[in-house]
């Protein structure tokens, strides 16, 4: 969803790594509206960064219909049609959905930050492994002002203590599990 092609390229290629895969389809969200049937037949979805925040007080028509469109992911997500990790923009689109409050009073700027994981985090499939705290790139300006209802927080530190948190959701049409994470990080953007 950044309309930077560059920034959005080095994004891609950094969710590319990370999963430890050599292909990962794209969609810009700012380009073509989610067809969740398309998604559907995805083992997961990475959600990237965005131009917006959910705090803007003036939205474009682009804006509202992308904010529709995560969520519409994000209740895929909840109903374990999809396994989705969303970021940036798209985690205060979730947090709102999940009754949380997104504000601006602990922003970061674009730089190497050091996270905790918490207790519940180093149990947490993605976040785990990752030991007691990892350095991840963050520049965000709004961030969830505490876990959301029903969520699990992942990681925290002193200047954003919602860094991460995951939604357990039911799966309904996955048969060989019985949960289905829907892991969040901070919002950025």
């Amino acid at each position: 969803m950044r309309p930077e092609l560059g920034a959005a390229d080095a994004e891609h290629a950094s969710f590319r790594r990370a999963l430890g895969v050599d292909v990962v389809d794209r969609l810009d969200l700012l380009q073509t509206p989610l067809e969740i049937a398309r998604v559907r037949g995805y083992d997961g979805v990475v959600v990237g960064g965005s131009p917006y925040n959910v705090s803007d007080t003036q939205k474009s028509a682009e804006q509202l219909r992308v904010e529709a469109d995560l969520r519409t992911l994000a209740d895929a997500a909840i109903d374990a049609e999809v396994a989705v990790f969303f970021t940036c923009f798209s985690i205060g689109v979730v947090t709102r959905m999940l009754g949380g409050e997104v504000v601006t009073d602990t922003p970061e700027p674009a730089s190497a930050t050091v996270i905790d994981v918490t207790e519940a985090g180093a149990a947490d499939p993605v976040f785990g492994p990752s030991g007691p705290a990892l350095t991840v790139f963050t520049a965000h300006k709004e961030s969830a002002e505490s876990t959301p209802p029903g969520a699990v927080l992942l990681a925290t530190n002193e200047v954003c203590p919602v860094q991460a948190y995951r939604v357990w959701a039911r799966t309904s049409t996955r048969p060989s599990s019985t949960r289905s994470p829907l892991p969040a990080t901070s919002p950025t953007g």
